[in-house]
């Protein structure tokens, strides 16, 4: 697989014409064209959004505030010449409260470059909303550098998130079930044209370098209502083959953003081709978790050709019945997955969850027609997703799972098929005995993994103690070349295995957070330090 990153639109501004906006210093009356006479309001900036055309440069004051939607709509922009809505001056980023509004910010048009605010929006849903209702593909959006906290967030706790005791806090005060739902969140896309405008999606998009604090339920989550296929239920399109009727976005690039105390997930990428999840940091992912529903650090679900690698993900829950907890998940219907240089330590329900699912589908014909049944109704089938061809190798996974079921490593579920899991580093925490590694199940009841190889990792503990390799529900399986280290006599030994009873000394890991570098300087550096005294390498 081959996925390759596009650079990020880099605009020179000579020819565009520039708007100035100060929440304290500004008056409508003026033109806004220079900086020393801006305009005022934010509804006087919404207004000159509705009538741009490209060629555009809106900046807004250092220190400014303003209450309400910021409304970046209507606006005509080329790609070589996108909207920019950005900052000016000396001080704190301009803040965009919503203030209960459903969205502090609104874009529904492309060829757009949004960066440096502070975003907030306690009593609202969404921090930034990128709402499509138009058929088509939204293409060319930057979101980049914003600081965006306190969403759909009631916190009334006299101790921030950091200090106080989660198994004693009150979820539904904090984010209220009717409320608590995906499409609610600090970033979140939403491609929803309805069906008689035709299908809409996302291509060419970047989401770098932000920052989100408390926030309910998704921290960054892109997803539509035209994904519908085997796996996915959901959405309005007339599925007949992924190339007949499913409308994928492309080319998605989710970088260097930072997630902490997301009530739900931290970083959520739906129904997407040849895109990329770099650079990320999820710690605290399920914690406004509860009874019925599922939330992990960073995942993909109904994806195909999406590279997964840089990332770390801490400290995810499973408090008050929320389930999941782990810390990456490679969820239902993936296909050609890379997932490499990856980190997971202290998810309560361990490291990566695999999933897959079998759902209903309604039938259409290749011209997107319902198939009309004998009864007369639309006909139905049932299919799992396919999820297949991924790898995960040169990843670091230490002191997962919350207790001894809840798996260190991997966490397996129904019809997960050709994987390879190559140079990963394990450490197994100390305190649990008979901790499982590696978890097999069919919660999904479709169907037990197939076609699963294990080679040249290392699984280990820093004292003896009694490991288990829960492999009931996978058919076919290999572990080969692999190092197990004081894990006890339950390990899956098979051809090439080197020494896998004895003990040895684990491999020296940093301790903390502050001592751990990228999680590639991890993978590099545990796995020549564990795989020197044999020689392997740790790429190929």
């Amino acid at each position: 697989m081959n996925v390759q990153t596009i650079p990020c639109p880099n605009v020179s501004f000579g020819g565009y014409t520039t708007y100035y906006f100060d929440s304290r210093f500004g008056n409508d009356s003026n033109d806004g064209l220079d900086p020393a006479a801006p305009k005022q309001s934010l509804e006087s900036l919404n207004a000159l959004v509705s009538s741009l055309r490209s060629g555009v440069r809106i900046l807004v004051a250092r220190g400014s505030r303003y209450e309400g939607t910021l409304s970046l709509v209507g606006f005509r922009a080329e790609e070589d010449r996108p909207l920019y809505a950005g900052v000016y001056g000396e001080g704190a980023a301009p803040v965009i409260d919503g203030n209960g509004n459903d969205c502090a910010v609104e874009i529904g048009r492309g060829n757009l470059i949004f960066e440096d605010f502070e975003i907030t929006n306690a009593k609202g849903l969404i921090g930034i909303f990128v709402n499509v209702k138009e058929a088509g593909t939204l293409s060319s959006l930057v979101i980049r550098n914003c600081r965006i906290h306190d969403v759909n967030w009631n916190w009334t706790e006299p101790l921030p998130p950091q200090q106080a005791r989660l198994e004693r806090i009150d979820v539904e005060q904090v984010c209220p079930r009717a409320r608590y739902y995906y499409e609610t969140g600090g970033i979140v896309f939403l491609a929803n044209s309805p069906v008689e405008k035709g299908p809409c999606n996302y291509e060419n998009i970047w989401i770098l370098h932000n920052r989100l604090e408390r926030i309910s339920r998704s921290g960054i989550l892109l997803t539509g209502l035209w994904n519908r296929r085997p796996g996915t239920p959901w959405g309005v399109n007339a599925y007949y083959s992924d190339a007949n009727g499913w409308y994928p976005s492309r080319k998605i690039e989710i970088s260097d953003n930072e997630v902490y105390y997301s009530g739900g997930d931290g970083i959520v990428l739906i129904g997407s081709v040849d895109s990329c999840i770099e650079g990320n940091v999820s710690y605290h992912s399920n914690y406004l978790g509860r009874t019925d529903t599922a939330n992990a650090g960073i995942w993909p679900i109904g994806c195909k050709r999406i590279l997964i690698q840089y990332n770390e993900a801490a400290y995810s829950h499973l408090e008050h019945g929320g389930a999941d907890g782990e810390g990456f998940d490679i969820d239902i219907a993936n296909e050609d997955i890379l997932f490499r240089y990856n980190y997971a330590h202290d998810n309560d329900g361990g490291a990566i969850l695999l999933c897959n699912a079998r759902t209903v589908q309604p039938s259409f014909d290749e011209n997107g027609n319902p198939v009309i049944g004998r009864d007369g109704a639309q006909a139905e089938y049932s299919a799992h997703g396919l999820w297949r061809n991924v790898t995960i190798r040169d990843c670091v996974a230490i002191d997962n799972g919350k207790a001894p079921e809840h798996p260190n490593f991997i966490h397996f579920s129904s019809t997960c098929k050709h994987l390879n899991v190559l140079r990963n580093t394990v450490i197994m925490r100390s305190d649990l005995r008979g901790q499982l590694v590696i978890r097999t199940a069919d919660y999904a009841n479709c169907g037990k993994q197939e076609r699963l190889y294990f080679a040249d990792n290392y699984f280990g503990a820093s004292a003896p103690t009694e490991c288990g390799f829960d492999m009931s529900f996978a058919e076919d399986f290999v572990f080969e070349n692999n190092v197990y280290c004081n894990l006890g006599e339950s390990a899956p030994v098979q051809t090439g295995d080197r020494s896998p009873q004895y003990a040895c000394d684990a491999p020296t890991v940093p301790n903390g957070k502050d001592g751990f570098g990228t999680a590639l300087e991890i993978a590099r550096g545990v796995g020549k330090k564990r795989f020197g005294r044999y020689g392997a390498q740790i790429e190929r």
